[in-house]
């Protein structure tokens, strides 16, 4: 039973995520599974008979997945209760709501490229109780070698994708089904520019933060162990990051600036310089005669190289194809900006 309904859910999940990379609907839909959210990886994965028994009759009862899914957006605070594959299973389902809002809405003529306030409002509610959740389970780990497997991490790199997806329709803005490093760079490098708003600002914190993990940890000794990369997720997930990151440095960076940057915006692009200060991609800093924001024009291209640089590792072949196609794309895309920033000089 338990393996039948994590086949199930992870077919679910493998469609989701076809979604996600492809920008094609969904081919099963969160409103067909009407079941029990998986067990604890610590049951599934008991040895014996008699360790199964005594973990199972410590743990709580599953509850369903339509039940768990609703309750992501209730106003209180939800505590979880599910397990790391529970977990991932409902922020794919949460990623697949987004991916469904963003086709209802993409025509209309008032919506502008966004979401309706009441819709982002109810979602990022549902993925605050959704980290709440998975910093509730004693299984969560940010660890990518955590012996309980890497689903819990690779949830995260879920969650920054649905941040980010909230904020900025990021679906049609890339190219990855021709499996070509410089087509994909010229579909990001062609898409519209971004709005800027407090809730894109969020979603670039998000992705900030995302950056700020590897630069910490050394990005080079991060490249060369593939410590993310090994993880398709978090490749996805450093390409949507690079491309919100660059496409709001162009938007805030650009001369005039109307609306002048707001103090959230201020504080977020000192963020990001700081970080590339800690890299080899450091850019030119600001003086007398040079503002910061005209210091920053090459921030945009300096994000970039840096994301590129975590795909490059010591064999120079990764375990999946595509996540070299991204890091070829992200350094063509990165010589690009560069190509264009130097012509705005």
């Amino acid at each position: 039973m338990e393996g039948a309904k994590r086949t199930k859910f992870m077919v679910f999940c493998n469609f989701n995520f076809h979604c996600i990379v492809f920008n094609i609907p969904p081919s099963i839909l969160s409103s067909e599974l009407n079941m029990h959210l998986p067990c604890s990886e610590s049951e599934w994965n008991a040895k014996t008979a008699s360790d199964w028994r005594e973990l199972r009759q410590a743990s709580r009862p599953e509850p369903m997945f339509h039940d768990s899914l609703s309750r992501m957006f209730s106003n209180k605070t939800n505590g979880g209760g599910y397990s790391s594959l529970g977990s991932y299973i409902l922020v794919h389902a949460l990623i697949q709501h987004i991916y469904l809002l963003r086709q209802l809405t993409r025509f209309k003529p008032e919506s502008n490229g966004t979401l309706p306030s009441s819709e982002i409002t109810a979602l990022e509610q549902a993925l605050k109780n959704w980290q709440c959740g998975w910093e509730s389970n004693p299984e969560s780990s940010l660890d990518p070698q955590d012996p309980h497997g890497p689903l819990a991490f690779n949830s995260t790199a879920l969650l920054r994708m649905a941040y980010i997806r909230l904020s900025f329709d990021i679906g049609p803005g890339r190219a990855l089904d021709t499996q070509d490093a410089v087509q994909i760079a010229r579909a990001i490098r062609q898409s519209p520019p971004i709005q800027r708003s407090r809730k894109v600002t969020r979603a670039v914190l998000h992705a900030a933060h995302a950056l700020s993990i590897p630069i910490k940890l050394g990005v080079s000794l991060v490249a060369r162990n593939q410590l993310f990369m090994r993880s398709i997720q978090h490749s996805l997930c450093s390409l949507e990051c690079a491309f919100l990151l660059s496409k709001w440095l162009d938007a805030v960076t650009i001369q005039p600036l109307d609306p002048p940057l707001s103090e959230d915006e201020r504080k977020l692009l000192a963020f990001v310089t700081s970080l590339l200060n800690e890299t080899e991609f450091a850019g030119p800093a600001a003086t007398a005669t040079r503002g910061f924001e005209e210091a920053s024009k090459k921030l945009s291209a300096s994000v970039v190289r840096v994301w590129a640089k975590l795909f490059k590792s010591d064999s120079g072949q990764s375990i999946w194809d595509i996540v070299d196609v991204i890091g070829r794309a992200l350094d063509v895309y990165a010589d690009m900006l560069d190509a264009g920033s130097q012509g705005d000089m």
